[in-house]
């Protein structure tokens, strides 16, 4: 890819992007703020995101800032699927598990590809990154991956929009959850009907 100092945007201005519903989650230490449910649905939205817009870059044009752009884009791709790998792993969610499996099956299926450009699929299945390899990777092999004459990206776009779908599931029915949690303990004579029903259950002489 070729590569030079230019006036493009930096890497974090197209973070804030990809993350425009939820910046804060991009940096690391305000992620530690934000449920995780929360978290994997941002994750997932801006892995959408990303997948879909490598798949629009100029591969063919050999400008030294259209080679930043690209780099900038497949940098903020791994930074993010790892996210989303983190957050859904931290999710009490069966249905998001066996989602987050497929995906995370289908990134190990290219593997090889990935190398080629100094991605690594690891066995947590996270990906790690060697920005030197991928500087000095081909265009061609970029392309053949990312671009829309590829077939990795758009699959991920889709079981991203998949596990974005999910996540609201999730968020919705924690919400559920800790409202009937709260009208509960918001009734002064909850207590008082939980205490009768177990004095009846324990077998209380009421005529004592």
């Amino acid at each position: 890819i070729p590569m030079a100092n230019t006036s493009i945007p930096s890497y974090d201005f197209l973070l804030r992007g990809f993350y425009s519903s939820n910046r804060y989650a991009r940096k690391s230490y305000n992620r530690v703020s934000i449920s995780s449910p929360e978290l994997a649905s941002v994750d997932a939205e801006a892995l959408k995101k990303i997948s879909e817009n490598l798949r629009k870059l100029d591969y063919d044009n050999t400008e030294t800032s259209n080679g930043e752009i690209i780099f900038n884009n497949a940098k903020a791709f791994v930074e993010t699927y790892n996210n989303l790998i983190t957050s859904s792993d931290a999710c009490d969610s069966d249905k998001l598990n066996r989602m987050m499996k497929k995906l995370k099956n289908y990134v190990k299926e290219n593997k090889s590809s990935l190398e080629e450009i100094g991605i690594t699929y690891t066995s947590s299945g996270k990906l790690t990154l060697d920005e030197d390899d991928l500087k000095s990777s081909s265009l061609k092999k970029v392309k053949n991956l990312f671009s829309q004459s590829g077939d990795f990206s758009s699959p991920i776009a889709d079981f991203s929009k998949q596990i974005f779908r999910i996540t609201k599931t999730v968020i919705t029915e924690a919400a559920r959850e800790k409202n009937k949690d709260n009208d509960t303990s918001a009734n002064p004579f909850s207590n008082l009907v939980q205490t009768v029903n177990q004095m009846d259950a324990n077998g209380i002489d009421y005529l004592a």
